[in-house]
């Protein structure tokens, strides 16, 4: 996966920089040539779901902080019924 695009970037160095931030994901699933590789694809979009994963987990720390009991997606049910509660 280390073709060069007109750019000069591979899409190795772009899958890497998906994960800077979630904007060089967004760009890349918007900009050709990048959007039209599978492998840039991949990374960008993994790239924003762990973004918004992060955002849901943030969240969580902030209610626990303020005293407040929140539900993370799939995985709060789970932890509550270990719980007990």
């Amino acid at each position: 996966m280390t073709e060069s695009t007109p750019t000069g970037l591979s899409d190795n160095s772009a899958g890497a920089l998906a994960y800077v931030t979630f904007i060089p994901a967004i760009v890349f699933l918007a900009m050709p040539p990048y959007n039209q590789s599978p492998y840039v694809r991949f990374h960008a979009w993994q790239s924003i779901f762990l973004f918004v994963a992060w955002i849901v987990l943030w969240i969580a720390m902030v209610q626990a902080l303020n005293g407040k009991r929140f539900m993370v997606p799939i995985i709060g049910a789970l932890a509550a019924k270990q719980a007990g509660v």
